[in-house]
């Protein structure tokens, strides 16, 4: 019996921290700070450098400071599902299809292609069609809906889901499956920084998509304001320049 009671309170107890855990998360400061979330490899690229300096003028402009928060891709999306935080950083237009708590700015911050890679030569790839009935086994990164949704509609030898970018272009060099999928400037990095990565190569560009910020539907307000933001920033030339200088710092 009292084993019995003490495993209720253990139970209680993680709940209610597993309550303020998250609770942290509910309320953002949202007259200091623009509280964006992604994933947490697309944080550590090129492309995060890129948002970073976009959005942190952005924030500038809406007289706050960006905070912007690295995560696994289903966790970053339950974080914004559930209004923690203000909002996503990068997704592609149709993200809130399946995620209905968000709302698309309107105006997209740049595009991203989506490229096959594989450890040996394949011909012929040049959209997701042509990955279609080959007898490939195609690997893809958790939480990308664009690469779940259109991998899923294909006939393949097997379809695996990874972790992240770097468990995957690691399994790619051991030959684990044929080809793995992801966005172009996240490999292209990896595969410069680590010699054992020499024998992947990129065989072919799937498709180039417009990429987008999302905010919670109770933070809509700010949609205006950061697509106003982010057409000047463009009249002015300023995305252009941080993508040269975040080429720069690679």
């Amino acid at each position: 019996m009292r084993i019995k009671i003490c495993l209720r309170l253990v139970s209680a107890c993680l709940v209610l921290f597993s309550f303020s855990h998250t609770h942290l998360y509910s309320q953002p400061d949202t007259d200091k700070y623009l509280v964006l979330v992604g994933t947490a490899d697309t944080k550590h690229s090129f492309h995060g450098r890129w948002l970073t300096m976009i959005y942190s003028e952005v924030a500038n402009r809406l007289g706050l400071t960006l905070d912007y928060r690295g995560y696994p891709a289903t966790r970053a999306s339950k974080l914004s599902d559930a209004g923690f935080v203000q909002g996503e950083i990068h997704r592609v237009y149709s993200y809130a299809n399946v995620h209905p708590n968000m709302v698309r700015i309107e105006e997209s911050h740049f595009s991203i292609n989506f490229v096959a890679y594989s450890h040996r030569q394949i011909s012929n790839i040049s959209s997701w069609h042509s990955l279609d009935n080959r007898g490939f086994s195609v690997a893809y990164r958790a939480g990308v809906k664009k690469s779940k949704s259109q991998l899923s509609k294909l006939q393949l030898k097997q379809l695996i889901t990874v972790a992240d970018n770097t468990t995957g272009i690691k399994m790619l060099a051991k030959q684990r499956f044929d080809i793995y999928v992801d966005v172009e400037g996240l490999i292209d990095n990896a595969i410069q920084a680590d010699p054992s990565l020499s024998n992947i190569k990129k065989t072919g560009h799937l498709e180039e998509i417009q990429t987008y910020a999302f905010v919670h539907k109770k933070y809509r307000h700010l949609i205006p304001k950061i697509s106003r933001a982010l057409q000047a920033m463009k009249k002015e030339g300023l995305i252009e320049n941080y993508k040269k200088l975040s080429l720069k710092q690679e």
